[in-house]
């Protein structure tokens, strides 16, 4: 175990293992990387609208974009979470059309998280921003 802790060491194990060799692998990196990157993206446009320094119907388009992708599922899941996290109770409080918008939102993402298709740590997180006492409205979807 301490072979995999040593830089010395993981080259070694990535000749012998075959899947030790996919999570040291350079690409394996850049992924994470970019994954990182873009989750910070999405905190850092929900902390603009925050400071009021975009609006809502930015707010709302970058929501809609987030659910209608298909593609790369798991990865707009998680940006989708994590912008409502940031910026839903703000679009909650604000007028009743944006009120309706979230219920829209909300019903999909409960559709997404009884889909097959959908892993079960993605389930968890969207379980996890439908979930909290002040969506509660929102459950009875």
């Amino acid at each position: 175990m301490e072979q995999l802790c040593d830089r010395q060491g993981t080259a070694e194990a990535t000749n012998e293992d075959p899947v030790l060799s996919v999570l040291y692998s350079d690409e394996y990196y850049a992924a994470q990387k970019a994954k990182r990157q873009g989750l910070g993206l999405i905190k850092f446009i929900g902390e603009l609208c925050k400071l009021q320094m975009l609006t809502e119907r930015i707010m709302h388009e970058c929501v809609k974009k987030l659910l209608g992708n298909v593609e790369n599922q798991e990865e707009e899941i998680e940006s989708l979470c994590n912008i409502l996290t940031t910026v839903g109770s703000l679009l909650d409080t604000s007028t009743p059309k944006a009120r309706a918008h979230l219920d829209v939102y909300f019903c999909r993402m409960n559709e997404q998280c009884k889909s097959n298709s959908v892993g079960s740590q993605m389930q968890f997180m969207l379980q996890g921003v439908i979930g909290p006492p002040q969506l509660r409205r929102y459950m009875k979807l």
